[in-house]
């Protein structure tokens, strides 16, 4: 299992083997291999069967691991705890992009639960390196310094904090002895935790009894920059008790901050090969704990592999030196990606910064600063607590029986070590260090740097004008370098008249053996002509300093000055540039690579033929039998719990919405992370689509074109994630926002004029990476910006002395030319001939074709999956009849078309959210708005099925699927067989192959347009417009020109029958509120009487739910309306216990005193008047989707269809595709007046929405953005409080996006109206703009202010009073600030 560790273990032993020897050592290392792994499976429970929904861990394949694929590799076809496929899946075609951008992409902070930590993405099985570091500051740097010199300390007799018990001394022993490298939800420093609630618009207080000195401890973490792919530059803060009275602590809660920038830099010629990292640790303390002048820190940096032939050890030279060493050689080989390797660590002692006084505070600080520095050298009479600069660093390694599994855990590793080794010091001061030893056989080592930090007092927080440089902010900071060389880079003899890699032969690679056997000299010399050391970066005086930091110092700094260069030409603006830097940075930054097994629950049985089900629908004509049920389920789902299969091997590139809280990938999230990130390098986010999409290869096995809502794939991405949400269902679909960023793609990619303004992207869509001379004179033209005391090019003037109306700071035009001038030599630099922007189209379109026919496959889920079928359903006869719909054939992977669309055309077909099965989470709803609330339904759970609804959110989402992925199918059939971009437009292209192209494009069309039609009549009812209609309506066998180039929808009808019969919508539509907007929609509703005078006679809803989302019960535990609260009867917990719970067993619903709830049929306990369909009774967020997708009709037009001219299409085929052929140009003055008098009622919908969402008393908005769920609505901010009136960003972006879009901006293409505005459709427009303008400024200064308070970004604001809510940093959708602020 392990071929090399032997062979590792005799050279490290310097011992030689017999082969009997090899044989023996051999035999018996697989003897105690197989023992471990079988006793493992015992205790653990064998990982080859099935995983439960009743498990109580999350086992993952533990006792075998399987090699992972790359996301582009094929999965393989079966595993003993993957069910067999059902249809065996095509195999995933070759990457789409560039080289060299993968390979630029190849390293990376790649694992966002963990505080800062490396991968590989192109293997599941990585080398992986990181950091962890422990303490809580309970040693003095004076017992440092003794343990150093091998001198006893003097035991302190004030060490001990006064008034501590021996379970407090206990308890603080264990907080110095963890290690940190994962970041756990429960240690997050949230200051709000100490704050006091306020009911209205507080958080929910889970936490509100928390003792503040405890509330005030814990971690932050945020990353400052991060350009994507070669640089990242984040702060850890460790806010920790100072419990030793003689490091300055008074023993009454004393906190220091332990802050530890880390800095991550890739070579740029070699980024899959050579990459460094930088840990930088210093300590603040307030003004009661500065009696000190240092403390102790201790960093670790750990190296190990998922891959079981990996092995590790220290280059025997630096093993053999003093624990004072100042560096370390480390020698690695056996990983698949990175083979043998090298690092080289090194250290730099923390000296101490005489402090700059600032205002009467910093003076205030100094002065009490030495009265205490005299103060401590009297009482401890010459023998003090220890300058800085005491430093020692200790490694020790271990044997990871099964690497596969293990090696993540870094953390525990380490903890392990340190437990085996004896102190430094034996007293209360101990200092816990690893052994300077190496076990046989290592794959697992750790590095520990530990040194003593001087203390320093708070920083103010930094403004752009005093950002400093980080080697300035690294003189007082405990310091230690990693650099790493990969694959073999190193060379046995070097050649003078080629590269490193050019000249790289196998036989001349300085692999491990090499190594081991030179000297660190020697190794010195070949790393040198790696290094840059340009003039422009002058060597440090420093004596700690050395070539290698330098190196890094220049990286870091050159990449710097390029992400701010590309921020501003990016995302300008007036907002702070640390905001926006902020909100970038940490999407980018929260990027990972994940991989593993998918725990799914497999609820589908054996799969029915397409034209069974076709002849099911024909047969079932009675309502009763159709009710409830979805386009699916017939065939798929029995809602029978069956045990959750591991299904993969999985691959995935995606962002994370919150690394402190959420580390894993969320499909509806992601489509929100690739609009910014597409705007950012387009590259990054297709990477990430691809990888997502090649996802539904896998899935296939359990239901096709089906994507997991949340993803974790193995025991680290589990880690905080309640069981209950670890196994997915097929049936939660979550919202398809994946098409904005398609749509997108799509548009850049026929376009062929978008660059990215920073020259390294630039190169790498041109498929190459620069070369030394490159950098350089990209170097000598960017670190001449300068670096602090001027603004940013094309930032905004700030007058701090003048406040504009809002609170927003007055402003001052931008001055960009001097940006421009630069930007201008750079693009000369990389991009002389231009062909940036052709060569990133091309890469686009390789991957829109590449994902197009899985595209398909995903629109057939959600229309078989999520629609139902509605009894009664308005306009029945605006359809063309069943029996003039043919069946197409049965989906394929390779098609560019679906293959469900037909059912669209029902007439009493409709979305509506696939109920989750009882073993999944109550609030793991697929809509994603978890706890937005939805109509209840009377039913009896158990006994009926759940009753039809239509949900107007999901209506809206398919509808911009549907025309997103008639896009890219349009665009991928234009593309030649194989071909791309570059060759679609070449005149040599066969005229043959062009027209096939066209004739795809146009059965595209053909298939989606009908169901269009069909949803937006659905939608819109009476108020369709005429040409929708029409759309719906035109059938070949009508037309007058049945041309290919036409609008022929012969897809959707048989050509023995014209669809004349169909009468235009005369009803509103099911969605219709009487208020005047669109809502959701549900049957079997209680309703009672309106309380309105003028409406008693009309029966609404029911408005409140009788139950409480957190299962309590009684009269202690009251509903919104203050009447006693009662359990879910269609919950699995429906009765009450006189302790006030919900429950099932005996002691809930046997008791005396006990109360099981009445089933929601018995009216009488209910009393309401019937039972019947209605509109929903809350208006939120679903109510706002068709005003931010163009869904209502404005001037007689939709603008969701008519905003863009489909990509690759003339604009003389653009009105050849009006429907009825040419009709529309032809129509008499009769038809022309109807239009005019119908213009007026069309608009009369959109400005009712607009009204509400306007509204502030009782409407959707607020005075810090639009509200999720109406003010006036009966659960606006009751029970759970999610989605229920809190400020999403993204929802805000979305709308305001969508008006400024579609209702707005004046589109390139449309037909020049006939008459001109009305005064009510100039008022209308009017309201628009100021709805607009005024909805906009208010998210925009409600997150900066935000930011200037806390700084930080977070999941949600409130409606009330602005403040941050949910988890932070989260720049995940809330990242959509930036397209709001850019307005793009």
């Amino acid at each position: 299992m392990r071929r090399l560790s032997l062979r590792f273990s005799a050279r490290c032993s310097g011992v030689l083997e017999t082969r009997s020897a090899l044989l023996s050592r051999l035999a018996f290392s697989l003897a105690v291999s197989l023992a471990c792994s079988l006793a493992l499976c015992l205790a653990l429970g064998s990982s080859w069967r099935p995983l439960t929904h009743n498990s109580s861990s999350f086992l993952l394949p533990f006792c075998a691991a399987s090699p992972h694929p790359s996301p582009s590799s094929p999965p393989s076809s079966s595993s003993p705890s993957s069910p067999p496929s059902s249809s065996p899946s095509s195999p995933p075609s070759s990457s789409p992009f560039p080289e060299a951008f993968e390979r630029a992409t190849q390293w990376g902070v790649y694992r966002p639960s963990a505080f800062f930590a490396l991968r590989s993405a192109s293997h599941a099985g990585s080398f992986l390196s990181g950091l962890a570091w422990g303490g809580e500051g309970l040693a003095s740097p004076s017992a440092l310094a003794a343990a150093l010199r091998g001198d006893s300390p003097a035991r302190s007799t004030s060490s001990s904090p006064p008034g501590l018990d021996s379970l407090e001394r206990e308890r603080a022993r264990r907080a110095s002895e963890r290690v940190f490298h994962f970041i756990n939800e429960q240690d997050v420093l949230d200051s709000r935790a100490c704050e006091k609630k306020d009911g209205a618009s507080g958080e929910v207080a889970d936490r509100s009894e928390t003792p503040a000195k405890e509330c005030r401890q814990g971690v932050q973490v945020r990353y400052r920059e991060h350009d994507g792919i070669f640089y990242g530059r984040q702060e850890i803060q460790h806010r920790r008790p100072v419990l030793s009275s003689h490091l300055g602590g008074s023993g009454k809660g004393d906190l220091e901050d332990l802050k530890i920038k880390t800095t991550f830099v890739k070579h740029p010629e070699y980024p899959d090969k050579v990459f460094s990292f930088r840990l930088a640790a210093s300590v603040e303390r307030g003004e009661k704990a500065e009696a000190a002048r240092a403390t102790v820190a201790s960093l670790f940096v750990y190296f190990a592999s998922e891959d079981e032939d990996f092995a590790v050890s220290v280059h025997p030279e630096t093993r053999r030196e003093s624990q004072t060493r100042r560096r370390l050689y480390v020698l690695g080989r056996g990983d698949d990606v990175a083979g043998d390797l090298l690092a080289v660590v090194e250290t730099k002692r923390a000296t101490r910064k005489e402090r700059t006084a600032h205002g009467k505070r910093a003076k205030k600080l100094e002065e009490k600063d030495k009265e205490n520095d005299r103060e401590r050298d009297r009482e401890n009479d010459g023998d003090g607590e220890g300058e800085p600069g005491e430093l020692g660093v200790f490694f020790g390694s271990s044997f990871l029986p099964s690497a596969a599994t293990e090696s993540w855990d870094a953390g525990a590793h380490v903890e392990r070590l340190l437990r085996k080794t004896p102190p430094l010091a034996q007293d209360e001061e101990a200092l816990r260090r690893l052994p300077n030893e190496e076990a046989q056989d290592a794959n697992f080592l750790a590095i520990q740097v530990l040194g003593s930090v001087p203390v320093q007092p708070p920083k103010e927080r930094e403004s752009e004008e005093d950002e400093r440089e980080e080697d300035v902010a690294e003189e007082d900071s405990l310091v230690v370098d990693v650099h790493i060389f990969t694959g073999g880079i190193l060379e046995k003899k070097e050649s003078l008249d080629a590269s490193p890699v050019q000249s790289l032969q196998r036989e001349n690679v300085c692999g491990f053996d090499c190594l081991y056997s030179l000297s660190t000299k020697e190794i010195d010399e070949k790393i040198h002509r790696f290094l840059y050391t340009p003039p422009l970066l002058s060597p440090s005086t420093s004596p700690l300093s050395s070539p290698l930091s330098d190196h890094l110092s220049f990286l870091a700094r050159l990449y710097s000055q390029l992400f701010r260069l590309h921020l501003s030409s990016t995302f300008p603006g007036q907002a702070p540039r640390a905001l926006r830097s902020a909100m970038i940075s940490n999407l980018l930054g929260g990027r990972g690579f994940f991989s593993g097994k998918l725990p799914v629950s497999p609820a589908t049985t054996n799969k029915e033929t397409e034209d069974d089900k076709e002849a099911e629908d024909d047969k079932e004509t009675d309502d009763d039998k159709e009710t409830g049920e979805t386009a699916g389920r017939e065939a798929k789902f029995q809602g029978k719990e069956a045990s959750s299969w591991l299904v993969g091997d999985v691959a995935l590139f995606s962002f994370v919405p919150s690394r402190m809280k959420f580390p894993r990938p969320f499909l509806w999230d992601e489509g929100m992370h690739a609009l910014v990130a597409l705007e950012w390098f387009p590259l990054l986010a297709a990477q990430n689509i691809f990888s997502w999409m090649q996802l539904l290869r896998i899935t296939d096995q359990i239901y096709a074109g089906w994507l997991p809502r949340e993803v974790a794939l193995n025991r680290e991405m589990a880690l905080g994630l309640p069981q209950a949400f670890l196994t997915q269902f097929p049936e939660a679909g979550n919202p398809p926002t994946f098409i904005f960023a398609l749509e997108k793609l799509v548009e850049v990619a026929d376009d062929a004029r978008a660059a990215p303004a920073h020259p390294l992207f630039r190169l790498l869509a041109q498929n190459r990476l620069p070369s030394r001379d490159e950098v350089t004179a990209i170097a000598d033209l960017v670190l001449s910006m300068p670096t602090s005391g001027e603004r940013e090019s094309g930032e905004a003037e700030q007058m701090p002395d003048a406040r504009a109306p809002g609170g927003q700071p007055r402003v001052r035009e931008p001055r960009s030319e001097r940006s421009s001038s630069l930007t201008f030599k750079l693009t000369a630099l990389t991009d002389g001939s231009g062909s940036t922007a052709a060569a990133l189209s091309a890469a686009l379109a390789r991957c829109v074709q590449a994902v197009a026919p899985l595209l398909a496959l995903w629109v057939d889920y959600y229309v078989q999956m999520h629609t139902t079928l509605i009894p009664d359903a308005p306009n029945t006869s605006s359809f063309p009849p069943s029996s003039s719909r043919s069946s197409p054939s049965s989906p394929s992977p390779s098609s560019l078309l679906p293959s469900a669309l037909h059912t669209l055309l029902d007439a009493r077909r409709y979305p509506q959210w696939h109920a989750s099965p009882a073993s999944a989470p109550e609030n793991s709803f697929s809509s994603g708005l978890d706890d937005f609330p939805r109509p209840l339904q009377v039913y009896e759970n158990g006994k009926e099925t759940k009753p039809p609804a239509a949900h107007l959110d999901l209506h809206a989402w398919m509808l911009t699927l549907l025309r997103g992925a008639e896009r890219v199918c349009e665009f991928a059939a234009s593309l030649p067989d194989g071909g791309t971009a570059e060759t679609r437009e070449t005149n040599d292209a066969p005229e043959a192959r062009r027209s096939q192209g066209k004739d795809r494009a146009s059965m595209c069309r053909e298939t989606y347009e009908p169901a269009l039609a069909a949803l937006i009549v659905k939608l819109l009812g009476v108020d369709t417009p005429q040409s929708v209609f029409s759309t719906l309506l035109h059938d070949a066998s009508c037309s007058q020109s049945p041309s290919a180039s036409s609008a022929s929808f012969s897809a959707s009808s048989s050509s023995s029958s014209c669809s004349g019969r169909a009468q235009r919508p005369s009803a509103s539509s099911l969605y219709f509120h009487p208020a005047g907007i669109l809502v959701d929609f549900a049957t079997k509703q209680p309703l009672v009487k309106a309380k309105s005078d003028d409406e008693a006679h009309r029966l609404v809803p029911v408005p409140v739910w009788p139950w409480r989302d957190d299962g309590r019960c009684g009269k202690e535990f009251p509903i919104s309306t203050g009447r006693p609260a009662v359990c879910n009867p269609l919950s699995e917990s429906p009765c009450c216990s006189p302790a006030g719970f919900c429950g099932a067993s005996p002691a809930h619903c046997s008791c005396s005193s006990c109360f099981r709830t009445p089933v929601l049929t018995n009216r009488r306990f209910w009393g309401y008047e019937g039972v019947g369909s209605a509109p929903s009774a809350y208006v939120g967020i679903p109510s706002l989707l068709p005003l931010a997708l163009g869904l209502l009709p404005w001037r007689a037009e939709l603008p969701f269809l008519a905003a863009a001219r489909p990509p690759n299409l003339p604009e003389a085929e653009q009105q050849a595709r009006k429907p009825a052929g040419g009709k529309v140009e032809s129509r008499g003055e009769r038809e022309e007046e109807e239009e005019g008098e119908r213009r007026e009622v069309d608009s009369l919908l959109l400005h009712r929405v607009v009204e509400v969402g306007e509204n502030e008393d009782l409407g959707l908005s607020s005075a810090f953005g639009l509200r999720s769920l109406r003010r006036g609505d009966a659960l606006y901010h009751a029970g759970s409080d999610y989605w229920r009136g809190d400020v999403w960003v993204h929802i805000s972006a979305l709308v305001l996006g969508g008006v400024r879009r579609f209702y707005l901006q004046k589109r390139s293409v449309q037909r020049k109206p006939r008459r001109k505005d009305s005064s009510q459709e100039r008022e209308l427009a009017t309201l628009l703009q100021t709805f607009y303008d005024t909805l906009r400024k208010r998210v925009l200064v409600t997150v900066q202010r935000e930011w200037e308070r806390s700084g930080q970004i977070f999941e949600r604001y409130s409606d009330l009073d602005g403040t941050g809510k949910g988890p932070f940093p989260f720049a995940g959708w809330t990242a959509m600030y930036l397209l709001l602020l850019t307005e793009k």
